[in-house]
């Protein structure tokens, strides 16, 4: 057996260290960039803390915060000119997984001469860029703990990745307390993106004996916290629950890949304008069933993961229930369940499944265009 593990080279994980971020810049630099989303930041009074914290240290701080929801290559291009007019030290993310994949791509290609565009296309990064610090302040996306970023590429209008290791952050700060403003419907889609992390990445064909081990672990998380995260957002051991399970999710996909739903959401949440973690949770159920025979073991490790009841089953009839109580977890966090509802139509299937990312690579079982059809015209009616 042979495998390589990638991670942080440190993780900070627990309530109230996200006030450890000064002391870690210090150990790069003077001047930081702190990357961060246009409101919700600012908003939940995070922002000014994180800022307040560096400037008290004595850190000069240069901000962008133009950073939406489903970034763009332009905003990577824009904060590599600022981190390069101004000379910065060090990057911050701070944010979801779109604040830290922007940052992750600004730190990277800090020390390059080209665009966004070019190392999606392939180009080589050849230069150490800037050191990376990512703090997330939801529960889903894992991005402090990968070493690519997903940036929607403007012309193709599809979501593409910069991958190479020298992006993986030089510290990760999980502090569970940045969750505790995230609503409800931000908390369950988040959440299911955390799921598919360790679901897909767990049946994957490159999984390894840490990635399952963290897989198993952050599953248990998920089943005995995620509704309650979503129920009641100040409940502090249910946040701390799903950081961590997110944390485990980010080395989980970051080591053994991900599968047909990411592959499929790639193309399909940036055509319809939904939300990431949204479309892998209407696919999720449907992909399992695709893949479901090729380890029945595994799927039924995940219902017993998920629910303990089902350790009272046989190893088929757990896996069996795996995709029942992935579906009846969707519908209790009232998230939507087919596609039809989010207006996707029929006849744009075949577009889709043209720009299926890379991730079907490591989906357990072999899926050919009339396969994925066949799983999105599932998805389309929630049949």
């Amino acid at each position: 057996m042979k495998f390589k593990f990638i991670a942080p080279e440190k993780i900070i994980f627990g309530e109230k260290t996200a006030d450890s971020v000064a002391k870690e810049v210090k150990k790069f630099g003077k001047k930081v960039c702190l990357i961060t989303g246009k409101t919700a930041m600012a908003r939940s009074g995070i922002l000014n803390n994180v800022r307040n914290s560096l400037e008290n240290a004595n850190l000069e701080v240069i901000s962008y915060n133009n950073v939406i929801p489903e970034p763009t290559t332009k905003m990577v291009d824009e904060g590599l000119s600022l981190v390069k007019t101004t000379e910065c030290d060090v990057v911050i993310g701070l944010g979801g997984g779109s604040a830290l994949d922007v940052a992750k791509a600004v730190a990277g290609l800090a020390n390059e001469d080209g665009g966004a565009v070019e190392y999606q296309e392939g180009r080589e990064i050849k230069k150490q860029g800037l050191p990376f610090i990512a703090i997330p302040t939801t529960a889903g996306t894992g991005a402090e703990a990968t070493y690519n970023a997903v940036i929607i590429n403007e012309e193709k209008k599809v979501k593409q990745s910069i991958r190479d290791y020298s992006l993986m952050a030089r510290v990760a700060i999980v502090d569970p307390t940045l969750t505790l403003t995230l609503s409800p419907n931000i908390t369950a889609i988040s959440g299911m993106d955390t799921l598919v992390h360790l679901i897909e990445g767990y049946v994957s064909n490159c999984a390894n004996p840490l990635t399952d081990a963290l897989a198993v672990a952050g599953l248990k998380l998920v089943g005995s916290s995620l509704k309650k995260a979503v129920e009641d957002g100040q409940d502090k051991k249910s946040r701390a629950d799903m950081s961590l399970a997110s944390l485990h999710g980010g080395l989980v996909l970051a080591n053994a890949g991900l599968g047909a739903v990411h592959g499929l959401a790639s193309p399909l949440g940036p055509l319809y304008n939904i939300p990431h973690g949204l479309v892998c949770a209407i696919l999720l159920p449907y992909v399992m069933e695709y893949n479901l025979e090729t380890s029945i073991p595994k799927f039924a490790q995940i219902a017993y993961s998920l629910d303990i009841q089902t350790t009272n089953l046989s190893v088929e009839g757990a896996a069996f229930e795996s995709v029942v109580l992935v579906e009846e977890l969707i519908s209790s966090l009232n998230l939507p369940f087919n596609l039809i509802s989010l207006g996707v139509q029929e006849r744009d299937l075949p577009i889709i499944v043209q720009e299926v990312s890379s991730s079907l690579r490591y989906n357990p079982k072999e899926a050919t265009f009339k396969d994925l059809i066949n799983i999105l015209k599932n998805a389309m009616t929630g049949e």
